[in-house]
């Protein structure tokens, strides 16, 4: 029984995709961590920036059951897909299942993504707006690959990922931290949102046959293998050259030099994808590397900031 219930777990966590989960962190946790450091550190700022966490987490992992039912549903994990092992596909949960587990797990976002904005909103203005964010990114986490018409088949999941992880993870943590908007800040929060549609970018070159082959229109289908690497080039270097300018206009050098440190190995990286476009299992080890360097922006950011932090307290 207890071997039952362990192989049972490990299913489930299978399908969570635990892996991604900094990601989702490293997205909201920019803005967290200016925040923290801007506008205050009270014990009331701090479980708002749990919550904040908790709930991408939770959107992270609604995102990872939804597409690995809808790809099953929609019949694009087929025995040809490179890529890790999709529960629904395999049998090893079924169909009707999973969709429960979608539903509890949206609910679980939407119960701490509320918990969250009245923590730090209460009954303001800015209550109606986030709370149609929150239900926005639930949607948009659902109908990535679920639904009768989901737009990752449409080319639009680049989009949507730039939108949630970038624009709404980062200026959206650190509104909730500050209720108030620092334009300046789309720069880094463009810039993480870039970095996730890297990771989304090697996830759909490495399936490029497999999607073409079930009708999942990828904009790395669109575009066709070589032209997705050269879109690669493109996302990760602006993603570089915004954090770059926003640090030079804060005039935050530290933050400067550790980021000018970093070029190498993106640029090693992307030499050693562009050596692995014949092989998609060799892209799919990159995979890593990609989620890896959103982590490592959100290190950069965090050491910078407390290096600041440590600073303003002496």
């Amino acid at each position: 029984m207890q071997r039952g219930n362990s192989k049972g777990l490990k299913t489930w966590l299978t399908a969570m995709r635990p892996h991604t989960l900094p990601l989702a962190i490293a997205a909201v946790g920019i803005g967290i961590i200016t925040g923290l450091r801007t506008c205050g550190k009270s014990t009331s700022e701090i479980v708002t920036a749990l919550l904040i966490v908790a709930t991408a987490v939770a959107l992270q992992i609604l995102a990872n059951l939804a597409n690995d039912y809808g790809d099953a549903v929609h019949g694009v994990d087929a025995k040809r897909r490179v890529g890790p092992v999709r529960i629904v596909q395999a049998g090893a949960i079924p169909p009707h299942t999973m969709r429960r587990a979608i539903q509890y797990t949206a609910l679980l976002a939407l119960v701490l993504g509320l918990t969250a904005l009245w923590h730090a909103l209460g009954w303001s203005r800015g209550l109606l707006f986030w709370t149609a964010v929150g239900l926005a990114a639930i949607w948009a986490a659902v109908r990535y690959t679920a639904g009768a018409n989901p737009y990752g088949y449409r080319s639009l999941g680049d989009l949507f990922v730039l939108i949630f992880f970038g624009w709404v993870a980062g200026l959206g943590s650190y509104y909730l931290l500050c209720t108030q908007v620092d334009l300046r800040f789309l720069l880094p929060s463009t810039a993480m949102g870039l970095l996730a549609v890297g990771v989304l970018n090697i996830n759909n070159m490495r399936d490029i046959e497999s999607d073409q082959a079930s009708g999942k229109i990828t904009l790395a289908v669109r575009l066709g293998i070589r032209r997705a690497y050269w879109y690669q080039v493109v996302v990760y270097s602006i993603a570089w050259l915004l954090i770059a300018l926003y640090a030079a206009m804060e005039r935050d050098w530290i933050k400067w030099w550790l980021w000018m440190a970093c070029m190498p190995a993106f640029g090693y990286e992307l030499w050693k994808l562009h050596k692995d476009l014949d092989d998609p299992r060799a892209i799919a080890s990159h995979l890593k590397n990609s989620v890896l360097f959103a982590v490592l922006t959100f290190v950069v950011w965090a050491v910078a900031e407390g290096i600041k932090w440590l600073e303003d307290a002496l």
